[in-house]
């Protein structure tokens, strides 16, 4: 099988001007009829192979961008448990600092949303997007909370947890971001439709 790159077929067409194509033998002509074959074949799929190109480089991109998701979630789960472990201890002022390292992380959440939005390989629609405001309200009232047990108004305290706790749960029914199982099979899915149909041009091409 005959291997062309750009720069090849190239220096191919000018050299072919140069030459008397009637002077070569059959053997010759034959070649050069295959490798003309070949470069015209080549043009009538430029524009795929260069756009699955182009695929291999988002979904490159988009990887990379879910990994840091991964590690956002392990980041979220440790800030969430010495919060937890800070307020069952009494170490408002601690707890205070982690309410904020948290909300850190979910706008660091949202940033990492909206980056894979404007690659179009997931939907992700802007109820996903305001799910992560709703959290970060919520821990803007945990902080409100948290500031008023530091004041020992307890009362006040008292009431702003029970707005915490529903403030919550409604966050959390609003969230729409998928499982990591449903996020891997729609990125799979993308894969396959913009770069893995490509496979047998690129082998072709190799």
């Amino acid at each position: 099988m005959l291997t062309l790159t750009e720069e090849d077929i190239n220096e191919y067409l000018l050299s072919k001007e140069k030459i008397n194509i009637n002077a070569f033998s059959s053997e010759e002509k034959k070649l050069i009829e295959d490798i003309d074959k070949k470069i015209e074949d080549y043009n009538s799929n430029k524009d795929k192979i260069n756009s699955c190109v182009d695929n291999m480089g988002e979904y490159r991109n988009y990887v990379v961008l879910v990994k840091e998701r991964l590690v956002l979630y392990d980041k979220y789960d440790s800030q969430t448990l010495a919060l937890g472990s800070y307020v069952d201890a009494g170490r408002y002022q601690n707890a205070l600092q982690e309410v904020r390292n948290i909300k850190k992380t979910v706008r660091e959440f949202k940033e990492n949303l909206i980056r894979r939005k404007e690659y179009n390989i997931q939907v992700i629609s802007n109820n996903q997007l305001q799910s992560w405001d709703s959290l970060l309200e919520v821990y803007d009232i945990y902080e409100e909370y948290l500031n008023l047990e530091i004041q020992g108004d307890y009362y006040l305290a008292d009431s702003k947890y029970q707005e915490l706790t529903e403030k919550f749960s409604d966050a959390i029914v609003e969230s729409g971001e998928e499982s990591i199982t449903e996020a891997i099979d729609e990125i799979d899915g993308w894969y396959e439709n913009n770069i893995g149909s490509c496979f047998d041009i690129f082998e072709e091409y190799s």
